[in-house]
């Protein structure tokens, strides 16, 4: 039987006026109905509060809950933590500016897959690399999630309860996302695996700082598992970003954006 959960889509921006539309538009042109839309905008002082007020109206009239806020915030993860303190749903997905779901039927074929047995459900991503090009990842499994994000949060459902429970650690300024996964899969949380694509995820995003991201991200898996777990993957991924942040900064951008989209290929 078919799911009839309400589901909470929160979208946080800030001077997107660009990206802003096709996010929206991803949203509430979707299919499944039962859904409300929330959007965190931190002040922007371009067209973004403008666009946001705009699509209301089209939102209501095709019954989606249709919120906003605009103000200051303390960056990404306090914008998030105000969207989950305003969701009423059951499942709470997080669609940024700049991202947008794969198609208008991707929350019908999950809405089956969101089961009360479940905590966490997550599918595949395409990866935006320009305008031209995309690549295509496949979630991996949750024992590797020690490696660093599994999957996209765009391609992520969680249950809002569970998420107010635990909102984002702004400790973190890229890596909060994965803290809270990582604690919830400490916590020995129901994850699951649906495999679809469901996001179209900017990889010019904040976490593309790839040194940043280890950096956050082996502090998170030491605090969890001890200061020595998995030392060595850590030294090896340090060891490759290093090496591909210099390697980006020697090559001709064109030819990064070829040999990323090549290896994508299926």
């Amino acid at each position: 039987m078919m799911s009839k959960a309400k589901l909470s889509i929160v979208t946080i921006c800030y001077n997107a006026e660009k990206d802003l539309p096709n996010t929206i538009k991803s949203v509430i042109d979707q299919g499944y109905k039962n859904v409300e839309y929330i959007i965190i905008d931190g002040g922007s002082s371009d067209n973004s509060l403008d666009i946001i007020k705009y699509y209301e109206e089209l939102a209501l009239s095709r019954g989606i809950v249709y919120k906003w806020l605009s103000e200051r915030d303390q960056g990404i993860y306090d914008a998030l933590n105000k969207g989950i303190s305003l969701a009423t749903g059951e499942w709470i997905n997080f669609m940024n500016a700049g991202d947008r779901f794969v198609d208008s039927n991707v929350l019908l074929d999950i809405a089956p897959f969101l089961l009360e047995s479940d905590d966490i459900v997550y599918g595949n991503t395409i990866d935006k690399l320009n305008d031209q090009n995309n690549r295509y990842s496949r979630a991996k499994t949750v024992d590797e999630l020690y490696k660093g994000s599994i999957f996209c949060h765009q391609s992520c459902f969680v249950r809002l309860a569970l998420h107010k429970e635990y909102p984002f650690n702004l400790n973190y300024n890229i890596c909060a996302d994965f803290d809270f996964f990582f604690r919830m899969y400490i916590l020995g949380k129901r994850f699951k695996h649906v495999d679809k694509y469901i996001a179209i995820y900017d990889l010019n995003g904040i976490s593309s700082n790839n040194l940043a991201y280890l950096k956050e991200m082996k502090s998170i898996v030491r605090y969890f598992k001890g200061k020595k777990a998995h030392a060595w993957y850590f030294y090896y991924l340090n060891a490759i970003f290093t090496l591909k942040y210099h390697l980006k900064k020697l090559l001709p951008s064109s030819l990064v954006v070829y040999i990323k989209a090549s290896r994508s290929k299926k």
